[in-house]
């Protein structure tokens, strides 16, 4: 009799975009990507430490009269899902396509990555644990990656896109078995009043196992499940019309602004909402000041 298979099934209320780690902009593609691509170095604490992860050594200072550079060491254990080894030049590759490396000399030096323009190791490191510096290589059907799955019919990676299944594979060249089988992403479309029904359904009849995208007013009323409301880096703006009245008239924004109830808007997306209360126009992530609205 056939072993059952290790399926987690992911329930999306919108297609994932192109499995593509240099132009992803969207959570749970991203979250799709890191299954098939992995990063040069990985966050090790909240602190901000990185540590190697496709390199065998940490960045140090490459020692010279010249421009300041920097150098670390790539793994050589290190094969692509095809069966391909991974080399410096692979890597140097794919990082010279990342917009923010771009003013830095990137090349391979036998088993070495070099970066030049750059004086602080541990700077570097934190870059390249970003989706974008992901690791890949370009073939005939696609992107491959070196990561412990890979897409189950590589040939339609970019026909996937916009596609309402996609499914993910263990990657049969990754140094540790992952435990599960399979990944499938499948997308339940809101209905016409853009409420989650179909998701919602069938999170009640077992076809999904994880849900992305339901509100917490709608997840209240769903009974056996685990629930969890994670903020990200969004922000809700209302804008004025100030180019004809009644808006023309700064006293007259100025009012409507402070007759907002921020706390009673946090209130209706999160449990503990105080937290969450905007102070102004940036996310708490990215930096705190009082507009004194």
């Amino acid at each position: 009799m056939a072993e059952r298979q290790r399926v987690l099934r992911i329930g999306l209320l919108t297609p994932l975009e192109e499995l593509d780690p240099r132009c992803v902009g969207e959570i749970l593609t991203e979250t799709a990507c890191r299954q098939i691509f992995e990063t040069p170095f990985q966050m090790k604490n909240h602190q901000g430490h990185a540590k190697p992860w496709l390199f065998a050594t940490p960045f140090s200072q490459r020692s010279g009269d010249g421009e300041p550079a920097v150098q670390a060491i790539v793994r050589s254990d290190v094969v692509f899902s095809d069966g391909l080894p991974m080399t410096a030049g692979d890597v140097a590759t794919c990082l010279r396509e990342d917009p923010q490396l771009g003013c830095h000399t990137i090349r391979a030096d036998g088993e070495r990555l070099v970066i030049e323009g750059v004086s602080d190791p541990r700077e570097i490191e934190v870059a390249l644990c970003q989706t974008r510096t992901a690791v890949w290589r370009s073939t005939p059907v696609g992107l491959v990656g070196t990561g412990p799955f890979r897409l189950c019919r590589p040939r339609g990676l970019h026909e996937q896109v916009g596609q309402e299944t996609v499914e993910l594979e263990p990657n049969p060249c990754y140094p540790r078995t992952p435990e599960l089988d399979r990944i499938c992403f499948e997308v339940f479309p809101p209905d016409g009043d853009g409420v989650p029904t179909a998701l919602e359904a069938a999170l009640r009849d077992g076809s999904v196992d994880l849900a992305f995208g339901i509100g917490k007013a709608r997840a209240d009323g769903l009974s056996g499940f685990v629930r969890q409301c994670t903020p990200g880096l969004s922000i809700a703006l209302l804008f004025f019309n100030t180019a004809r009245p009644p808006f023309d008239q700064q006293r007259l924004r100025l009012a409507v602004a402070k007759v907002l109830d921020r706390s009673q808007l946090a209130h209706q997306l999160y449990e503990r909402p105080f937290a969450f209360v905007a102070t102004s126009l940036l996310p708490p992530e990215l930096g705190r000041y009082w507009d004194k609205l």
